[in-house]
């Protein structure tokens, strides 16, 4: 009898057992959450500094022979000659003076050039009649030829109208099938030594021309200009030469030739037998030493990231093209700007939409240099761990990078007395001291833990959450 008794209290106490043990103590299964953040974000640009060419300014003087005696020159040739002005380099900022070889003054002369100009005293042609107008040169007929004054007398004349400019190339192109023989009283002169003084003579008067640091050597009685050049009208010319194209005989065009080229330490290529059936190359050696003119840009701001990103500013570090860094006093960050020119000189300009830094001193870029900027976007910050599904308070454990954290270093997100779902929260913070949501955001649906200020975790870091779930998803 007593044996059925205990039966029985086992029998009714059995449900109350059941019943004392709460709901947290029979959860189902073990769950594990993460939270994998990304590293931090980085970047760079390269940008180079640019510049303004300019074209050079050269202006050049033909002086073609229409003396009688042309008229010994082969067609052909004369055609190919003629074909010279087309040879003159685009990169130019060009003006072209035509001059009868024997003539007065600015008497049936022809300019035309690249910008269009219209100077006085002179006709206006394009530059593709310039042959046809070669051709139509009046010719001379029983004068000597003096083709070193002629040259001379045509730069010093055409100053004030601009047709030679100051600090341009100055190029004669004289065409003759003899020399130049105003050292004779007759109309044609064969003294080699006589010819080759009055070349010295107009060498000097071209030189007195072009200005510089000629020092009057090559004067004579030839010349029409004093030793010092005082009173003469000077060019201070980039460079002068003196290109002639005559028979081999022509000793003071050949002079002419020499010295001007050699007084500037150029060599003496500024000849050209009359013989030869080509002229195509006669520009060549002049060309090669007229220099590209460049206006080199300078720069105190420079971008560093367009407005898509974001950047943190003690992280910029500023690279030279040569590899050397900025000093951080040579640089500073001034956030995101709005068309903000970066350039400053010639002119301002060059403007940049972003984040961008302000050069300092030395950090001022001028073309052709290159700056290559880094930086890193801001860390990111997560105050919150999330849990998939309901968890048993009592069964969580929190890790973040693989160590626990104390209990006391987290708390559950609650709706009263039970864990919150939310659809979608924003696990991103501005800071550890901050826990305002941050953007960009990173969302995550469930339920979450709020971290302490001293465990929040940052970019490349995990939280994982380990926990019996009550089964319920929200």
């Amino acid at each position: 009898m007593i044996k059925n008794n205990r039966k029985w209290v086992l029998i009714l106490l059995a449900p109350l057992l059941f019943i004392s043990c709460n709901k947290e103590q029979f959860g189902v299964g073990k769950q594990n959450s993460s939270v994998q953040t990304n590293p931090v974000e980085t970047g760079s640009t390269f940008v180079c500094s640019d510049h303004t060419l300019i074209r050079p300014p050269v202006d050049l003087l033909f002086l073609w022979d229409n003396s009688t005696s042309t008229n010994y020159i082969h067609p052909d040739k004369k055609a190919a000659l003629n074909n010279t002005l087309n040879y003159i380099s685009d990169r130019f900022d060009y003006q072209v003076m035509i001059a009868p070889l024997v003539g007065s003054g600015n008497n049936n002369t022809y300019f035309f050039s690249r910008a269009g100009s219209t100077p006085s005293g002179v006709t206006h042609i394009s530059k593709s009649s310039a042959v046809s107008v070669i051709e139509s040169l009046p010719l001379a007929t029983g004068a000597a030829e003096a083709g070193g004054a002629r040259a001379r007398d045509l730069i010093k004349n055409n100053m004030n109208n601009s047709i030679f400019r100051p600090n341009a190339y100055t190029i004669v192109v004289l065409l003759s099938n003899e020399d130049d023989d105003s050292y004779v009283q007759n109309d044609y002169g064969s003294n080699k030594n006589e010819a080759e003084k009055l070349g010295n003579g107009i060498t000097h008067d071209l030189l007195c021309l072009k200005g510089g640091t000629y020092n009057g050597s090559y004067r004579n009685s030839y010349s029409s200009y004093s030793t010092n050049c005082s009173g003469v009208p000077k060019l201070n010319a980039s460079m002068m030469r003196f290109l002639s194209i005559t028979p081999s005989g022509s000793f003071a065009y050949r002079k002419i030739s020499r010295n001007i080229a050699i007084s500037q330490n150029y060599s003496e290529s500024d000849w050209t037998n009359l013989s030869v059936s080509s002229f195509s190359n006669i520009f060549d050696q002049v060309n090669s030493v007229i220099a590209d003119q460049v206006i080199k840009h300078r720069y105190n701001y420079w971008p560093v990231a367009g407005t898509n990103v974001e950047v943190e500013p003690s992280s910029i570090q500023v690279y030279r093209n040569n590899g050397t860094q900025l000093e951080s006093d040579e640089f500073s960050y001034i956030g995101k700007q709005v068309n903000k020119n970066t350039r400053y000189h010639p002119s301002l300009g060059e403007p940049y939409t972003g984040h961008m830094i302000e050069l300092i001193g030395e950090g001022e870029v001028i073309f052709p240099s290159c700056l290559r900027v880094t930086y890193n976007a801001p860390a990111a910050y997560y105050g919150y761990c999330h849990l998939s599904s309901q968890p048993l308070e009592s069964s969580i454990e929190v890790k973040i990078n693989g160590v626990k954290i104390a209990n006391s270093k987290w708390s559950l997100v609650k709706s009263g007395s039970s864990p919150r779902y939310f659809s979608s929260k924003n696990i991103r913070i501005k800071s550890a001291s901050d826990f305002s949501e941050a953007t960009p955001a990173v969302n995550r649906s469930g339920y979450f833990v709020k971290l302490d200020p001293s465990v929040v975790y940052t970019d490349s870091q995990t939280c994982d959450v380990t926990y019996h779930s009550t089964g319920q998803v929200n």
